[in-house]
């Protein structure tokens, strides 16, 4: 599921809520961090040099993604791809 998670913070935490019902696993797949005023756009990589030295990260718990900014970074905007499992998922037989 790919997620609009909207601007970024300035300095704290947003949190969006994803919709996901009954999640048993889930993770921060993949997604982009776009800044349109600066006309630039990174993938989101989570353990990536770029968001320590711009001081961002994003995480997901169960039933919302986390962004946290140390500066303000309201001009960027972020796309979040969330791969899952559910508890109510059947297992292979």
């Amino acid at each position: 599921k790919t997620v609009n998670f909207g601007a970024l913070p300035n300095a704290t935490t947003k949190e969006v809520p994803h919709g996901i019902e009954n999640v048993d696993v889930i993770w921060v797949h993949d997604g982009y961090v776009k800044n349109e005023s600066a006309n630039w756009c990174y993938p989101l990589i989570l353990s990536s040099p770029y968001n320590i030295a711009h001081d961002w990260s994003i995480g997901i718990a169960t039933n919302k993604i986390i962004a946290y900014t140390g500066v303000d970074q309201t001009s960027s905007a972020a796309m979040v791809t969330l791969r899952y499992t559910k508890t109510t998922d059947q297992p292979l037989i």
